[in-house]
């Protein structure tokens, strides 16, 4: 394999149960502050970036989101992250945080080998 095919990036990964229509249960993947793709309900987006460090967050609805991850990526690596709501808080909870905190109602947790 030639140096040209290798991919560096992230890859997000949408954990949401979303029980209603699969439209409103996907994910906005941000990069570097950029809308770069979208992780689909039960699906994932693959986004390639220049090796270095870089800033990922995902969002629901455009304004309930995660806390950005800072990450290094190396060439030729591709970091995966899970992303779902804040399963932790109990429901009602949640509801309510989405409203009132919306930049922590959502999770991007980074993959564990």
């Amino acid at each position: 394999m030639d140096s040209g095919s290798v991919v560096t990036g992230v890859e997000v990964v949408n954990r949401y149960r979303w029980r209603g229509d699969p439209k409103f249960g996907q994910f906005s993947v941000v990069v570097d502050r950029r809308a770069v793709g979208v992780a689909p309900l039960g699906g994932a987006v693959r986004v390639e970036l220049a090796p270095g460090v870089h800033s990922v967050q995902v969002r629901l609805w455009g304004w309930i989101r995660s806390s950005p991850i800072e990450v290094d990526v190396a060439p030729g690596q591709v970091v995966a992250f899970d992303a779902d709501i804040a399963r932790s808080t109990p429901a009602g909870r949640r509801v309510l945080n989405a409203w009132l905190q919306p930049a922590s109602a959502l999770v991007l947790r980074p993959q564990t080998s």
